[in-house]
């Protein structure tokens, strides 16, 4: 079995954290057997602690990093629709998000 840091030593990565045996890479979840849908699962997630922290920037760009990793997940589940929505009727809303949305068919709320 591997650890954590051989785990990270093995990733390719701008940056990484090691917290309390669980490797976070640019904000998403990467322990060990855990795939693509759990990292886009964590950003999104993540993104709506943006959100709710009054920083849509943040979320934004944490919704388009779990479109990168895991497209299915922003594309199919709810949450990260809703919360797309809600990003994409904020002032200043990335073109990005407004492409995305777009692309996905997601009314601002």
């Amino acid at each position: 079995m591997s650890t954590i840091a051989e785990i990270a030593a093995g990733l390719r990565v701008d940056r990484s954290v090691l917290m309390g045996g669980t490797l976070l890479v640019q904000g998403a979840l990467a322990a060990a057997g855990e795939g693509d849908e759990r990292a886009a699962a964590h950003l999104i997630d993540a993104a709506r602690a943006h959100l709710h922290a009054h920083d849509p920037t943040s979320a934004a760009r944490t919704l388009l990093q779990a479109q990168s990793t895991a497209p299915a997940e922003v594309r199919h589940r709810p949450a990260a629709r809703d919360l797309l929505a809600q990003v994409l009727g904020c002032p200043d809303t990335p073109t990005t998000i407004v492409q995305l949305a777009a692309a996905l068919g997601v009314p601002a709320t």
